[in-house]
């Protein structure tokens, strides 16, 4: 089986490959090297899109020379080889992203098309490989690195992460926006909208945002906040006028919750870090719930429930 071949793919055969360790290994990388193609075909286009994407994606695109994909004992994402630039991913990974795409398509009340199960599993491969890519032009990748740098702060971590994962979102919906010849910003920021929210549907269910574990309940909270804001501009029919407003609907939004639940804080990076709100005073059981929830698979109603709580808060 090809890369292309997903596009016809069913959930008996999904599960057949992800079960075909080189058989996976072979479409995955398939897929990576159309990633990597892709980005550099384009690359003027991309520049001058996104001021910084060159640094950002173009420049460590180029430095590699071949993906592959292997089961990582040490739990990294990906390891590097610096002498030959060969950038191996973990497949458990993969495996992880792709069982919460089965688990949800077996809950589901309506059945998705075999089309729509091989869109759903290319789109988690390529948003995982352009995450990690970024890491790697964030100075974030090497594995060693990362768990001293998580010994000192976790929610430094959290934000490389949550930074990671609007850069892949960014470039995946520019991506789409020249491979569909649309330059229209509404198009843009809702292919941007669709890569974050399948983050929140499976990436959360599958690599868990725990309440024990404030970095990565901010990182979830964050990407919520983000598709919210683009739920509640695209229901007020003010998606132009938001993204070119003072604060783009692609912007990074990082939140920081007090110890006791009663006040939010919320920062951006749009691209340069400021503040956008301090200390708000909100409803601790409406956010406890929100956050109790990020990983619980429901995402369209937990976005849902955002947007009603982001009405009544003056946070963003």
């Amino acid at each position: 089986m090809r890369g292309d071949e997903l596009e016809s793919i069913d959930l008996p055969q999904l599960r057949g490959l992800i079960d075909d360790q080189p058989g996976l290994q072979r479409v995955l990388a398939g897929i990576a090297a159309g990633v990597r193609e892709r980005i550099l075909e384009h690359e003027k286009a991309l520049n001058a899109a996104a001021p910084g994407f060159e640094r950002r994606f173009v420049q460590p695109f180029k430095a590699i020379k071949r993906i592959e994909f292997d089961d990582l004992d040490s739990g990294a994402a990906f390891v590097l080889d610096e002498p030959t630039r060969v950038m191996t991913f973990n497949t458990g990974h993969v495996r992880s992203l792709l069982d919460a795409i089965m688990r949800d398509v077996d809950t589901a009340t309506e059945r998705l098309a075999p089309g729509e199960i091989g869109r759903l599993a290319r789109l988690a491969i390529e948003l995982l490989i352009l995450h990690e890519v970024r890491h790697l032009s964030q100075g974030v990748g090497d594995y060693g690195d990362v768990q001293k740098l998580k010994a000192i702060s976790e929610m430094l971590v959290g934000e490389f992460d949550l930074l990671a994962d609007r850069d892949a979102a960014q470039a995946y919906a520019l991506l789409r926006t020249l491979e569909e010849g649309t330059a229209k910003p509404v198009d843009y920021v809702r292919f941007f909208a669709e890569a974050i929210f399948f983050m929140g549907q499976y990436c959360f269910p599958a690599f868990k945002a725990p309440l024990n574990k404030p970095s990565k309940v901010a990182r979830a909270l964050g990407l919520t906040l983000m598709v919210a804001r683009i739920a509640r501009a695209d229901v007020t029919e003010t998606i132009d006028a938001d993204h070119a407003g003072r604060l783009p609907l692609d912007t990074a939004l990082v939140p920081e919750i007090a110890p006791d639940w009663t006040k939010l804080t919320i920062f951006a990076y749009n691209p340069d870090l400021q503040l956008v709100s301090v200390a708000v005073e909100v409803d601790i059981l409406s956010l406890y719930g929100i956050c109790e929830r990020l990983d619980d698979g429901n995402f369209d109603e937990l976005v849902e429930d955002v947007v009603r709580f982001i009405r009544t808060v003056p946070l963003i």
